[in-house]
């Protein structure tokens, strides 16, 4: 029998080998994508884990046994990631952007934290596993079932190539140009450059690791794993199971909350980082310990280093903690825990107004003092790129601004409101009901209702007085720090219609149904726009590839890229109205109509069409590429700029003649 054993084992080996070698369930270029998408992962994870360490190092005087294991882990991943991206500044700035120096740095630090990474991994494997074995009652699994049915289909788009707009004007842009330099530079170009980019600093240390761009979107759906592991923890904390699992499930059924976990773009970092705040703001509430507050000012410091937007976030918490302060101390405490929390900010944004000083002239570019290619004209061309609820005739959505967006809220839309987010049917509504349910919520749940409102009013005010003055201030993204005080709220609405007397009507049953209703619909939506993305074509059928990916995913955008390989190397290429410049060919330099002003801002400002064109030969700019929807958008539709536009063509055509079309997208000029 012993020889029969190994020989029954081999004979099973050669028959599938066999079979398989003639059938090829699995294409090398399947393979490879596969192959790629676990690197990419275990990159991601691997800067997740040191950053849990170093996380955990830094917050070790802080008394996180208050707090959840689920929260522990977000708070100490986020903050750990945050320091990990200020590091990467700090030696791209100082000429060391490259693997080499940026890796090794952090293993040289991933040791001396070695054993709190160790710790932070056992304890996320022992939350998964407690999470598991708790989701035990029929509702629960169904909800489980569903959050992870939603969450792999917006982690499996992680790691296709990149293709979202953003990531492609500037998310990506920017570590790509830093790595190709080695440094941290200026880049007069593109003005997105100039900002903080704690987010891109993360990209870059991804990137740079085996040379994929596919790393990045992995890394920014790492933070949207550790903002709903906060959310769940702390509503599972004072709540109970299903409320938690609600709340994620409120989150996850925003159809372009989803899209964001496969995008390169910084918005998941908001969302940890408000998280993250929540979670501090109430441990704070608690303790009433400093060090709480001294924490809480260095993770808002952190959002501030990733969109300048956070400063709603500042704004909120700021508001919070004086509410709270005022009612036991006066002005001197309320005085006392403001510059805790200040002082902390400003010191880890510090870094970065440097860095805009050093390359920009302004600390805070491109705002309030201009700088570097930046003046008071390409500022209001730049703030009047969308409309604000003044601009746009819709200050009735003022005082039900939550609502409207997510009555109005679409993905991209062509025209409408301008909020451009699909947030779900729930995440924005449903805790409007909890004033009805409030005489059934237990004193935990008030109290958790109270710090969501603290912390949420405040947001909703500065999103009501930047949607109408703000000419971007509608876009639902730029509030995703908000949103784990929302979802949060959702969990304690849905709490207390469960509580609720179930005659004449059961509300704990009718929102049951209805969640699941919404549910269904939410997921078959976002499952069918997956399966139509290409996205699994790429990553598990032999006629995927990644050029035939982008391709079909980019349309004649990639096209036009492809098309500048045909070009003399060294070619100088002006972009017209396409800010997306990542994926023009390495041998000729792009230059990307960020701002959309190109011809504009000349005009504007004194200039001559034909002393423009001029300039430009004279600067040895070789070609035009016009992106013709985008000059047909703004001739026809938003007119604004109708008189220089119309002077475009006519002096473009008597000058240059057209060397390349693909029929009605991009039009390629020449000098003549």
């Amino acid at each position: 029998m012993k020889w029969r054993t190994p020989l029954i084992v081999v004979a099973l080996c050669g028959l599938l080998i066999a079979y398989y070698l003639v059938h090829k369930p699995i294409h090398v270029g399947t393979a490879a994508a596969l192959g790629g998408a676990v690197a990419d992962a275990l990159t991601a994870g691997l800067m997740g884990v040191i950053a849990g360490g170093i996380g955990r190092r830094a917050l070790s005087r802080l008394p996180l046994g208050h707090l959840s294991t689920a929260e522990a882990l977000a708070v100490e991943g986020s903050v750990g990631l945050g320091l990990i991206a200020i590091g990467v500044l700090m030696i791209g700035l100082a000429g060391g952007f490259r693997a080499w120096a940026l890796w090794g740095v952090l293993m040289v630090v991933g040791l001396f934290t070695l054993r709190q990474s160790m710790g932070w991994w056992r304890s996320l494997r022992h939350t998964i596993r407690e999470v598991l074995i708790s989701i035990n009652t029929p509702w629960s699994r169904f909800l489980g079932v569903l959050v992870g049915i939603v969450l792999g289909a917006a982690l499996m788009r992680a790691f296709a190539p990149p293709t979202a707009w953003d990531a492609l004007a500037y998310h990506l842009t920017a570590p790509r140009e830093y790595l190709v330099q080695g440094s941290i530079s200026a880049h007069p170009e593109n003005f997105f450059l100039g900002f903080s980019q704690n987010g891109e600093m993360l990209f870059g240390l991804a990137m740079s690791l085996l040379g994929r761009d596919t790393s990045a979107a992995p890394v920014h759906a790492l933070w949207g794993l550790l903002g709903l592991c906060a959310v769940g923890g702390i509503v599972r904390r004072y709540l109970n199971r299903d409320a938690a699992l609600t709340a994620i499930l409120c989150l996850l059924l925003g159809y372009s909350f989803d899209l964001l976990f496969g995008w390169a773009y910084v918005d998941l970092m908001l969302f940890a980082y408000g998280a993250a705040a929540l979670v501090i703001a109430d441990l704070w509430w608690v303790t009433r310990q400093p060090g709480a507050l001294i924490t809480l000012g260095a993770i808002l410091g952190l959002a501030v280093g990733t969109k300048y937007v956070a400063v709603g976030l500042v704004f909120a918490l700021l508001i919070f903690v004086i509410g709270i302060s005022w009612g036991s101390g006066g002005i001197r405490l309320s005085a006392r825990n403001v510059l805790l929390i200040v002082i902390p900010t400003g010191a880890i944004f510090a870094p970065w107004a440097l860095k805009g000083l050093m390359h920009y002239g302004n600390p805070v570019y491109p705002f309030f003092f201009n700088g570097l290619n930046w003046d008071a004209e390409r500022s209001r061309i730049f703030a009047t790129a969308e409309t604000s609820l003044l601009e746009a005739g819709n200050l009735w959505q003022f005082p039900v601004l939550p609502i409207a967006a997510t009555i109005f809220g679409i993905e991209k839309a062509d025209t409408g409101s301008g909020f451009f987010f699909t947030a779900g049917v729930w995440l924005l509504s449903l805790p409007w009901l909890i004033p009805l349910v409030w005489r059934w919520l237990d004193e935990s749940a008030r109290r958790l209702t109270l710090l969501c409102a603290g912390v949420g009013i405040p947001l909703i005010i500065f999103w009501m007085v930047f949607a109408v003055f703000s000419a971007v201030g509608t876009q639902t993204r730029l509030m995703l720090f908000g949103f784990p005080a929302a979802a949060a709220a959702c969990g304690i609405a849905f709490y207390g219609l469960g509580r609720c007397p179930r005659k004449p009507l059961d509300l704990g049953f009718t929102v049951r149904t209805l969640l699941t209703l919404t549910a269904f619909l939410s997921g078959i939506e976002f499952l069918s726009s997956t399966l139509d993305s290409g996205v699994p074509g790429y990553l598990f059928s032999e006629y995927g590839g990644r050029d035939r990916y982008l391709a079909g995913a980019l349309g004649t955008h990639y096209g036009a890229m492809e098309a500048l390989r045909q070009i003399p190397p060294g070619s100088v290429v002006r972009l017209m109205w396409e800010p997306r410049s990542y994926y023009c060919p390495a041998e000729v330099t792009c230059l990307p109509d960020v701002v959309l002003d190109h011809w504009i801002h000349p005009l504007r400002t004194g200039g001559t069409p034909e002393a423009l064109m001029t300039h430009w030969r004279e600067s040895g700019e070789g070609y035009l590429l016009v992106f013709e929807p985008g000059f047909a958008y703004y001739l026809n539709e938003d007119t604004r700029y109708a008189p220089e536009l119309n002077q475009f063509k006519p002096v473009v055509e008597q000058l240059m003649h057209p060397v390349w079309s693909d029929g009605g997208s991009y039009t390629l000029y020449q000098w003549r």
